[in-house]
């Protein structure tokens, strides 16, 4: 009689982890963007010489938080359906991409706190995420 081997690779649901890191980095998110404007910073952002510049709102910051995250997870899904990329190399991606995104708000027309806090709401969006796919990668065995 053979003992059958149990496999290291379970899979979880995406759906998880992406409903947490979206609901945590929109949580810190808001948070950071409530306490700054409180302090008197003032989130208005030049769109350029053709319009007025836009005033950020607590809306803005939830819709754009959860968007990038359901763009990353859609990612992760879309990786792990093929098997190619790993969820390993996603992670990667998906914090290199925050990385880079969050010089966008360092180089716009805006004051210097509301430069700052929307840099660091990008950077947090994106660790939010790669702790998300590593807690994924780790339970399913940390394989992929």
């Amino acid at each position: 009689m053979t003992a059958q081997l149990h496999s290291r690779t379970r899979t979880y649901p995406l759906w998880h982890p992406a409903v947490l890191t979206s609901a945590l980095a929109g949580v810190i998110n808001i948070i950071l963007f409530v306490a700054v404007d409180a302090a008197g910073v003032e989130f208005a952002i030049d769109r350029g010489s053709a319009s007025a510049p836009m005033e950020l709102n607590v809306g803005h910051v939830a819709v754009t938080t959860v968007l990038a995250l359901v763009v990353g997870w859609g990612a992760a899904a879309l990786a792990r359906r093929r098997g190619r990329p790993g969820l390993a190399t996603v992670a990667v991606v998906g914090g290199v991409v925050a990385a880079v995104s969050a010089v966008f708000p360092l180089v716009t027309e805006a004051d210097l706190g509301a430069r700052l806090t929307l840099a660091a709401m990008h950077l947090v969006t994106g660790a939010c995420f790669v702790v998300g796919i590593e807690r994924l990668r780790r339970a399913e065995g940390g394989l992929r």
